[in-house]
Order: C-alpha cells, then structure tokens, then sequence
C-alpha cells in the first residue's frame, strides 16, 4: 500500500520531539531504498521485453512478434532503386542457340504479290530462354562375359559409380546434396521434389546416405578450409542455436571474407570452441559478438559493429539516450573520422578499433 500521512499526523510526530522525527526519516529512506530497488527491477524485466532481434543480439527466431526492418542508413536526396550508370542484370543474347525455330512469312502484300516470294533478307530474331525437359538418363553398363574352354566364366569389372544392379548416379547425388545443405530444404521436401520433377522417389534414408558420402569425401577440404581461415590477419566468429533431432544444439561460424566453416556441437562455450580448432594459438584478431567464452583465448579481440548498432538503438529507442543516435550515425555514416585524442577506423562496416592513449578498444 502507499505509504500516506496527513499533515496533522506529520505535525503530530513533529511534537513528539527529536528522536520521533529522525524515527520517521530513517523509515521513509528504507521505504525509498527499497522503492528505488523496485524502479531497478521494473526496468531491468521493461528492458527485457523491449530486446529483440532489431535491437540486441538475440536471433530472429526469438522474436514473439517480429519488428518491421529499419534502415540505420541516414536519408539522402537520391531516389530509390538502382541509380544512374548502375548496369543492372538483364538477359543478353547468345551466339550460337540451342534450337533454331524458323517461322516463315504466308499471306500477300498490299500490292498484291505473295509474300514468299519475296527477297530474302536477314532475319528478325527472338531468343527465349527456358529450361530443358527434365528427365532422367538412364545408363545401363554392360560388362562382358566370356566362358573359357575350360569351363570357367569371366565377366569383366564395372566402372565406379556403377556397382549396384539399378542406382542413382553422381549427378542426382550431387543436386540432392545441394538442396540439403545449401538450400536448406528439408528432406522431405526435397523427396517430393526428385519425385514430381524426375520421377525418382527418392527416399529419406536414400538422401540421408547421399549426405553422408559426400561428407566423407570433404574431409580434406574442410581442413584445407580451416587452414586458410587460421592463416587470414582476421577471423569472424558466431553462433546460434539450432535443433538437431528436437535437441538444442549450436551451430558455430567461423569465415572470412571468401570461406566459411560450420561446426555443430551440443555445447555452446570454451568446450565447442576448443574442439572446432580454429582459436587455438591463432595470430590474428577475433571478431565476434563478446559472448564470454571468445575471451578465454590469448588471442587479438574485436567486437562486431552489428552488435554495437544493435545496443546503440535499444539505448536509443528504449533508454532515450540521444548520444546513441549520434554515434549509430557516425557508425554507418563515416569511414575515417580524426578528433583531439582519439582515432577512429572504420573497415568494412564490421570492424571497428578505436585507439585511444595507446589503449585498443574493440
């Protein structure tokens, strides 16, 4: 309940004395203490709620309501679009076409002649690009079998890739890979597609085995991978959550500006990253969002500036701070800024160092 006195009361205690008076003070500070406390909490859970994907570092999956996209750009007087001298992407024509279809002239002139008889000239051309009839190939291999005068038959070896009496061939194994992994279609969907699109009824367990040999065989290159991002000056580190099988698990991402590594592990922290092998005595600089477990490493660090835009415009937009207004423009906006004591470099729009008496903060 509010705590409430009327001014008789207050002059009541008043002409109680000193000690009734100071009796009454130190109980309206603890009253303020403990209310100060509750304004602490209310915005602490306030703050909570307000976080989502546009203004922290939580993922989009979290949102309960997902927030409309805003640009941290500032406006310009330039129309939306592509802009004058951008070249754009359009079809250009090829020389030498798949089919040629020839559609030849009929009717008469106004003048009366037939229209086929007339000079031959070069033709009006139209191309039209489309896909080819998808079917499947079929490729049977006949090994040949020969019986000797003794009596003994001999059949000569089939290629590989042709073990089995009926399979699929490298090439369906490949585009099923590729809807797996890089399109990210579930297995389901892509069994309906193989079905509607080929007429091949592929299987879960059939894509599941596809998925498998090809993993098998990148093992080299995915530490040929690894290998050229630890020997890159910087390296962009992240994770987030994902379901393997209904369970929680963590995709970790380690890339540069032309590789990416993934690695899935059912722990997020030291231990994961330990395990994937990138961290390790590596030379460079870390970029990544400061989740604690980056810094047990004795290795150079950088914060992401996605991260610190994120931050600038909870403060902004739920603190009503205007300094984070300020400095989001002077994230997204500047490349080089010189002040009294401090330098600011800004590369790529990802790494931001700021030096300041020979400190590194990033």
């Amino acid at each position: 309940m509010p705590f409430q006195m009327s001014r008789v009361e207050i002059r009541a205690v008043y002409r109680q004395g000193e000690d009734a008076v100071v009796a009454l003070i130190e109980m309206l500070i603890q009253r303020l203490n403990k209310l100060d406390k509750l304004e602490e909490e209310v915005a602490s859970l306030k703050a909570q709620v307000s976080k989502n994907s546009h203004n922290s570092s939580k993922p989009p999956s979290s949102d309960m309501f997902r927030p409309a996209p805003k640009s941290l750009r500032e406006p310009s007087n330039r129309p939306s679009g592509g802009q004058p001298g951008h070249r754009g992407h359009h079809l250009q024509r090829v020389k030498n076409p798949d089919q040629i279809v020839k559609h030849p002239l009929s009717g008469r002139c106004s003048c009366g002649r037939a229209l086929s008889q007339g000079r031959l000239k070069e033709p009006d051309c139209h191309q039209v690009f489309d896909v080819p009839t998808i079917k499947l190939k079929v490729t049977e291999h006949q090994a040949e079998t020969r019986e000797c005068a003794c009596g003994l038959c001999h059949t000569a070896e089939f290629p590989a890739g042709a073990e089995a009496p009926v399979q699929y061939g490298e090439r369906i194994s490949a585009l099923t890979v590729y809807l797996s992994q890089y399109q990210l279609l579930p297995q389901k969907r892509i069994a309906e597609m193989m079905a509607d699109w080929f007429g091949a009824p592929l299987s879960q367990g059939t894509i599941n085995n596809m998925v498998g040999r090809a993993h098998a065989r990148l093992e080299l290159t995915e530490e040929a991978i690894k290998a050229a991002i630890r020997a890159e000056p910087v390296m962009n580190n992240d994770d987030t959550g994902m379901r393997v099988g209904g369970q929680l698990q963590w995709e970790h991402s380690s890339s540069t500006p032309k590789l990416t590594y993934y690695f899935c592990h059912a722990r997020r922290g030291t231990v994961a990253l330990r395990e994937i092998g990138l961290l390790e005595g590596y030379k460079g600089r870390s970029v990544h969002d400061g989740w604690r477990s980056y810094f047990e490493f004795d290795i150079l660090h950088a914060l992401c500036n996605a991260h610190h835009l994120r931050e600038l415009v909870f403060v902004k937009e739920e603190l009503g701070q205007r300094w984070a207004g300020t400095m989001i423009s002077l994230l997204t906006g500047c490349e080089i800024i010189s002040l009294k004591r401090w330098r600011l470099c800004l590369t790529s729009k990802s790494l931001l160092i700021i030096i300041w008496r020979n400190e590194i903060c990033a």
